[in-house]
């Protein structure tokens, strides 16, 4: 990815990849939560220092049936 995509391109990119909804990702980098709220989505990743190549940590859990904030 370019260092001028969002955070939410990045975490549809993990979504695509992983098949694990963006609003269930905790993305890290350099010990920083890039995702924390919903403004940090349009934020570049410059900002955060990411360059190419570049190593990022997901968590996540892959949601379940019964959880309300799943919508399918």
């Amino acid at each position: 990815m370019s260092p001028q995509c969002t955070v939410a391109e990045l975490c549809s990119l993990i979504e695509k990849e992983t098949s694990l909804p963006a609003q269930y990702q905790r993305v890290i980098h350099n010990g920083r939560v890039l995702n924390s709220g919903p403004n940090d989505l349009s934020i570049e990743l410059k900002i955060f220092g990411l360059k190419s190549p570049a190593k990022v940590i997901v968590l996540g859990k892959k949601p379940d049936e019964e959880d309300e904030k799943f919508k399918t």
